[in-house]
């Protein structure tokens, strides 16, 4: 048996796969980032969401 075999999950996070984004992840770092006066990570987070949001719109 391969380790992949054994660890179905491999390559997936608490927040889904890294090939399919997932708001529920960017939403707090945004809101932390915001609350936490990290500028530079709010704008990522607030790109990321964006480019999201975009891409779930174009699924319609």
């Amino acid at each position: 048996m391969t380790r992949s075999e054994r660890r179905p999950n491999a390559g997936t996070s608490s927040y889904g796969d890294f090939e399919r984004g997932h708001r529920c992840g960017v939403l707090p770092a945004e809101i932390c980032a915001g609350q936490q006066k990290y500028a530079d990570i709010e704008n990522a987070a607030v790109h990321l969401h964006g480019l999201l949001d975009g891409r779930r719109a174009g699924n319609r």
